[in-house]
């Protein structure tokens, strides 16, 4: 029994600890030179799981990142250091639209897609390795409300603003 209430306050204290550390700005994200935007369902266009609000988050992020001049944009992850994730704040959203299905046998066919999501409300920016991809824990991620409301793109501001001091920090 004490055993496990030591771990469990080690853990509520660790949590607070680590949520703090996500906001400092890894050097490795820092340093890097190519930069994907995208979404958590990836860039194609035809993907009716993409809402158009997160359509133009990654257009309005991709013009800042152009603007800001440090890194240079890059469309596959493979040519990218850090891949971008935005998102933005919805608590849940119902799309459809028509793609191409594959069976088992490799015959491809038209039908309909209809895709459901739930989420926080907050506008979002995950930092990711590229190599490792998105799926796996981010280097860096914040939130906020309206954060990637355009003109301001307040959320990437917050981010550049890590970068910079990031590299300010150099050992």
């Amino acid at each position: 029994m004490r055993r496990l209430l030591g771990v469990l306050l080690l853990a509520c204290c660790a949590t607070p600890l680590l949520a703090q550390s996500r906001k400092a700005m890894p050097l490795m994200v820092a340093k890097a030179r190519f930069v994907m935007v995208t979404t958590y369902y990836g860039s194609n266009v035809l993907d009716p799981r993409i809402t158009p609000e997160d359509r133009q988050a990654v257009a309005d992020v991709e013009n800042a990142i152009q603007k800001w001049k440090h890194y240079q944009l890059a469309y596959r992850k493979s040519d990218a250091d850090i891949i971008l994730v935005v998102r933005k704040g919805r608590a849940g959203s119902v799309s459809a639209g028509v793609g191409i299905h594959h069976d088992p046998q490799g015959r491809r066919s038209l039908g309909p897609i209809v895709a459901a999501e739930t989420g926080p409300a907050d506008d979002m920016i995950d930092v990711h390795n590229a190599s490792t991809g998105i799926h796996g824990a981010p280097l860096w991620l914040a939130s906020m409300k309206n954060g990637l409301e355009s003109p301001d793109l307040k959320l990437f501001k917050e981010f550049q603003t890590a970068v910079e001091q990031a590299l300010k920090k150099k050992p």
